[in-house]
């Protein structure tokens, strides 16, 4: 599971958190990627708020949403999702 994270924690040991935004049912970081080629990319990261990430059937329903975000590849008006893993046990777009 996420747990309590905060500015300047990390996640996977790859991604180092900057910023933090929560809406009603989700939770998006902002974090530099230090995997890329450049060493340091920004990118944010969405899971499911703590309360909800519980429920195995919410988890599944968001990484299916997420899924098909994926498919829908670049387009005007939403932002591009690249790809769904699954980081510490929890689900992140």
């Amino acid at each position: 599971m996420v747990g309590d994270r905060g500015v300047g924690d990390w996640i996977a040991n790859r991604f180092e958190i900057f910023d933090i935004h929560e809406g009603g049912m989700s939770r998006v970081y902002v974090v530099h990627d230090h995997k890329g080629e450049s060493g340091r990319m920004v990118v944010a990261l969405k899971t499911l708020r703590d309360e909800l990430l519980i429920n195995r059937v919410r988890r599944s329903r968001f990484a299916t949403e997420c899924r098909l975000w994926v498919q829908l590849g670049e387009h005007p008006n939403i932002v591009q999702a690249h790809s769904v893993e699954i980081l510490e046990g929890s689900p992140f777009v």
